[in-house]
């Protein structure tokens, strides 16, 4: 397993990412322009496991687990 960067808005359903806060996330769900912020977007994961999210600006860099 190896982290590539990737910019939030390029982050699509299924991937699994590391959040700046350092977190991981299954991303079950991703909402553009959170509440109404053109600018920001939300990554959800819900799973029978737990239920996290994360708003964060659309250009923002992350962590996408590769491989």
């Amino acid at each position: 397993m190896s982290w590539s960067p990737v910019i939030a808005q390029d982050v699509a359903v299924g991937d699994h990412v590391r959040l700046p806060n350092g977190e991981e996330l299954s991303v079950t769900r991703v909402d553009p322009d959170h509440l109404g912020l053109t600018t920001y977007l939300k990554l959800v994961e819900d799973t029978d496991e737990r239920w996290m999210c994360f708003v964060m600006p659309k250009d923002r860099e992350l962590e996408l687990r590769t491989g």
